[in-house]
């Protein structure tokens, strides 16, 4: 069998190129069904619904099917099931047709994801989780940069159809890298057989579960606040990049290339800023700026500006989203990872999906400059309640932190 960084390594490389096929997906639909039209708002909420939905409603079965098959098939299923789904988008040009094609996507992603993040744990030792997940980050995002700037420039001068196109080619890369994973630790994620409860009460108890779970509860609300907060820059954003800049897709590309440049900033920081702050300095910091990114998109709306926040707001949300789900995965239950990491998608979803049906609400209903007001006043209303509960994030180690 092949050495645990080896394994790492394929895993990284597997989930880079399927991640540059999500970014083609993502900003081909975003350029036909937003940005190429002049009154498209309704377009974007669906949109951004759709990419939720899934995790919201599927994301407890989604974590019983990756405990039972293992996360290794869960990966392969995923990485084939995308490119399948793609080539639909390109055969089929009626809206319903393309709608629900995209949310059959999103159900092979969150399967992709959930079993992404229960694999991660048997190919990388507890004490490792923090650097494996700080590469992980540096490599995707580092190759991340320039890839909405040319997935952007392709969209416009080749068509959105060989962008696709070349999605297709990324996700079959993906497929063959995850085969080398391995499979036979896959029955030790076979979880116990139990009742089957009724579909609401199993969705109430997935939500509900992780936020008072002892082992991750603390960890698990700080990333939905995040997450909340996330969802709303979802919506505010486009429409900022829509009513300043006259929905410019190479412009969006900057900006989408700004928020990469942070986000592999704080992959690269992450490491030493863990060694030398506790968690509840760390959660701080990461509000703070992205309180200030959300004040300054309100107050001055240049597009320097624009990527410059942007690129804040990066920092702070991967600086959040890694540091939260590596003290998950060290923390949840073994023979419930699975189970675990469905819950933590679904709380995402749920998070995501609230913050862009407020930023939707407050697109419509007021200025797009009071949208971020929104978002920098939820920004402080989170570091306060950090800020007021530092016992629960007092269990690390305080030597050498501060």
């Amino acid at each position: 069998m092949a050495s645990c960084s080896s394994l790492a390594r394929r895993m990284i490389a597997a989930e880079l190129f399927s991640d540059l096929g999500n970014q083609v997906v993502h900003l081909a639909l975003l350029a036909e069904l937003f940005f190429r039209r002049a009154d498209s708002t309704a377009d974007l909420l669906l949109l951004c619904l759709i990419q939720q939905l899934p995790a919201l409603v599927l994301g407890p079965w989604a974590g019983r099917r990756v405990d039972r098959m293992g996360p290794a098939t869960g990966l392969l299923c995923g990485s084939l099931a995308k490119p399948a789904l793609v080539i639909g988008l390109l055969c089929f040009c009626d809206r319903i047709a393309v709608w629900g094609l995209y949310f059959l996507f999103m159900i092979a992603s969150l399967v992709f994801l959930i079993s992404r993040l229960a694999m991660t744990p048997r190919i990388v030792a507890p004490d490792r989780l923090i650097p494996y997940n700080a590469l992980n980050e540096r490599v995707a995002l580092g190759v991340g940069i320039l890839g909405p700037v040319l997935i952007s420039l392709s969209i416009r001068h080749a068509g959105t159809g060989i962008s696709l196109g070349t999605g297709v080619v990324m996700y079959g890369v993906s497929a063959i890298l995850i085969r080398g994973l391995p499979k036979t630790s896959d029955s030790m994620s076979i979880s116990t057989p139990g009742h089957i409860t009724a579909w609401p009460q199993c969705l109430v108890r997935a939500y509900v579960a992780p936020l008072m779970d002892r082992r991750v509860g603390a960890w698990v609300r700080v990333s939905a606040a995040a997450i909340g907060i996330g969802g709303l820059l979802n919506v505010a954003a486009p429409v900022y990049n829509h009513f300043f800049f006259q929905g410019d897709i190479v412009a969006w590309g900057v900006v989408m290339a700004g928020y990469q440049a942070g986000a592999c900033l704080a992959a690269l920081l992450l490491s030493a800023m863990v060694n030398r702050w506790r968690d509840f300095t760390l959660f701080r910091i990461c509000f703070f700026l992205i309180g200030m990114g959300f004040a300054v998109l309100a107050v001055l709306p240049n597009l320097p500006l624009f990527v410059l926040a942007m690129a804040d707001c990066g920092w702070g949300f991967t600086m959040l989203q890694m540091l939260t789900e590596s003290r998950i995965q060290r923390d949840c239950r073994p023979s419930r990872r699975g189970a675990t990491m469905a819950a933590l998608a679904s709380l995402r979803g749920a998070g995501l999906l609230g913050g862009c049906l407020l930023g939707g609400v407050f697109a419509e209903l007021a200025d797009v400059r009071e949208t971020m007001i929104v978002g920098c006043l939820a920004s402080v209303a989170g570091l306060v309640l950090i800020i007021r509960s530092p016992a629960v994030f007092g269990k690390e180690s305080s030597i050498g932190r501060h």
